[in-house]
């Protein structure tokens, strides 16, 4: 039985002169493992199911394997001060980061131009566009004192202290506003004065407050006569009880004038 083995081996050039000694090892192996398959029967059953239509009789006590004739392909991937000063993305790390200095993976070595670049920012630029400061290892602009919606807390409410996500900070015509009344309004509208917080001030005007149906003033419960706590953005304003009993409840003003 003749056959023959093609190695193709890449390697760096400090690895390639074990291409032949890899080679003879392969070929040993297959010979070794031929060899067992004839005697034992199982080569010609593989040879009889792959191949329809053709019968196959190998008779192990007047056959043999043979020395497998070795064909190798070495291509050499030689290491240069150029290509260890390039960077590459490192995908092992799951904060993302581009590395320099040799040891990428064989594909981008075999590759450079496609996977690899001058310099850090380039690299953090193309494969980690999104976290581009975590990528460069830096904390990005100084703070811009604009606000942006704190998603990642549990009060839902707007900062201006420079901690915005990336997307945020590359996109602040978008995400960011130049006071927090405006980030709370349009992130926050439907819990306007939570987000507010203390920085929002009691008007002092007349809202309805439909629970009890009846005009309060816009102020905190308790800091003052008929405070009915804090209106919503919603809510209409009117200076006075008279006018908004008179807005708001036209059908009933006096039960709505008294507390």
């Amino acid at each position: 039985v003749d056959y023959k083995i093609v190695a193709t081996i890449v390697c760096n050039d400090q690895a390639c002169s074990n291409a032949h000694s890899l080679t003879d090892a392969i070929s040993a192996a297959a010979q070794s493992t031929l060899n067992n398959a004839l005697l034992d029967g199982s080569l010609n059953d593989s040879l009889q199911s792959n191949v329809p239509n053709q019968s196959f009789d190998v008779d192990p006590n007047s056959s043999s394997i043979s020395q497998p004739v070795t064909h190798i392909s070495a291509t050499v991937i030689s290491s240069s001060p150029d290509s260890d000063s390039l960077y590459y993305p490192d995908w092992s790390k799951p904060s993302g980061g581009c590395k320099t200095g040799g040891g990428e993976p064989m594909y981008m070595t075999l590759a450079p131009s496609t996977w690899m670049l001058a310099t850090r920012n380039d690299c953090c630029s193309r494969y980690f566009s999104w976290m581009q400061n975590e990528c460069e290892g830096t904390s990005g602009a100084a703070p811009s004192g604009l606000w942006y919606p704190d998603w990642e807390g549990s009060d839902d409410i707007c900062k201006n202290d420079g901690s915005e996500p990336e997307y945020m900070a590359s996109n602040p015509e978008s995400w960011m506003h130049s006071s927090e009344q405006d980030c709370c309004e349009a992130y926050f509208s439907w819990m306007l004065n939570e987000c507010l917080g203390s920085s929002a001030n009691a008007t002092d005007k007349w809202f309805m407050d439909w629970n009890l149906f009846k005009c309060k003033k816009d102020c905190d419960v308790g800091t003052g006569p008929s405070c009915g706590g804090r209106a919503n953005s919603w809510d209409g304003l009117f200076d006075t009880r008279s006018a908004c009993c008179a807005e708001k409840a036209a059908w009933n003003p006096t039960d709505c004038l008294v507390d």
